[in-house]
């Protein structure tokens, strides 16, 4: 729902417009054109280097780390947009791909495998290591011996509410929902409430 205004902003100025509008004009500029070519990239590298500043520096960023942040977001995505990413939209380097990709994707499928069997690799975090556990619930968290996240909706965990005025808190989602288990449970039994948790390892349908 966040970029449904946006989607919808964007539609409308790309039916109405006209050439001759001013509208039409700033968009088609090469700079705002330009903008959008290499926008993957922005998108790509945004997010890390936010969650490195905050995790290493501050959680709040200020305006001066903001637009260092963003001169430094814009710098990396020009550099992959003509390295990575325009190179590999082009029909002139078959080869130069194939000699990347063939021994590039199996190891990027390596090192998914050996974090993922290693936990995340926890141990990179330091000091920090018990939060990473204690956030990292969705394999360990049970109810009375039960573990919780991947079942079927038969076996799913559950709860009564203590107070019967009050409903039950349904988690429903993928891992991700599934990290909040512990904190909601606790909260909701606290508060009166039931708890039913159905997560799994996919977004269920």
């Amino acid at each position: 729902m966040d970029n449904t205004c946006p989607c919808f902003v964007s539609d409308v100025l790309y039916l109405f417009s006209d050439s001759s509008e001013q509208t039409y004009k700033i968009f088609a500029s090469k700079q705002v054109v330009f903008v959008g070519l290499i926008s993957y990239s922005l998108y790509l590298w945004h997010q890390p280097l936010l969650v490195f500043y905050r995790f290493n520096v501050n959680e709040s960023i200020g305006i001066v780390p903001f637009l260092t942040l963003l001169i430094i977001t814009f710098f990396l995505s020009v550099l992959s947009y003509y390295l990575i990413e325009k190179p590999f939209r082009s029909r002139r380097y078959r080869l130069v791909k194939w000699m990347v990709l063939v021994p590039v994707l199996p190891s990027l499928l390596f090192v998914a495998l050996y974090i993922e069997e290693n936990q995340g690799l926890p141990n990179r975090l330091g000091a920090l290591k018990s939060i990473f556990y204690s956030m990292n619930d969705r394999k360990t968290f049970k109810i009375d011996g039960k573990t919780c996240h991947a079942k079927s909706l038969a076996q799913s965990c559950y709860t009564g509410e203590k107070d019967k005025s009050k409903g039950t808190i349904l988690l429903i989602g993928d891992s991700h929902a599934a990290t909040l288990s512990k904190n909601l449970y606790e909260q909701s039994i606290a508060r009166g409430y039931g708890y039913r948790q159905i997560t799994h390892g996919v977004a269920l349908p």
